[in-house]
């Protein structure tokens, strides 16, 4: 429904990567939702849309960090106990 201009896309990358690089809270939460929301209402996505779309794209970052979690959990603390033992 959403076709946006490559300079509008261009501004949605850039601002929200400059509220990540200035994160007072771990993992920037709160903050990253706060101006994230505001950088979508400034191109003309309502507050409703820019929220849902916000916390998926917070909920797809912890499913990639609990696979990864898991996997190092696995896979790399056994191979550092066998090592260990030998």
């Amino acid at each position: 429904e959403f076709i946006f201009r490559f300079s509008q896309l261009a501004l949605v990358f850039a601002l929200t990567h400059l509220i990540l690089a200035f994160q007072l809270t771990p993992g920037a939460l709160g903050i990253y939702e706060l101006g994230a929301v505001g950088i979508y209402r400034i191109i003309g996505i309502g507050a409703d849309k820019a929220l849902a779309f916000t916390l998926m794209i917070r909920f797809t970052d912890l499913i990639g960090v609990s696979v990864a979690v898991f996997l190092v959990i696995r896979f790399g603390l056994l191979r550092f106990r066998s090592e260990k033992k030998e």
